[in-house]
């Protein structure tokens, strides 16, 4: 058996999740067995106010728009990821 893994950023179910949704229902499961990884609460860490504010790198409430966009499927996504992206590694190097 081979395993599968999908990567989702949000969750809400929208055009990418219902179309992953779909996807996993029509899967072979004797052949496939789906992982399905969300990044959602991360995300959430990541954009919540108290986190921006402590950071102090960001404007909180523009950097949190800005998220709230990118869950509505928006967009930008290329800043909400490099914000994400800079946020994970300070805190992994860092702090």
């Amino acid at each position: 058996m081979k395993h599968i893994l999908y990567i989702h950023h949000g969750g809400g179910l929208g055009g990418a999740p219902l179309s992953l949704l779909y996807l996993l229902q029509q899967l072979d499961r004797s052949r496939y067995e789906p992982i399905v990884l969300t990044l959602r609460p991360a995300l959430d860490s990541v954009f919540s106010y108290r986190a921006l504010q402590q950071r102090g790198l960001f404007n909180p409430a523009e950097a949190q728009r800005l998220y709230q966009s990118f869950l509505q499927g928006e967009g930008p996504y290329m800043r909400v990821w490099c914000l994400a992206a800079l946020e994970l590694w300070l805190r992994k190097f860092v702090d």
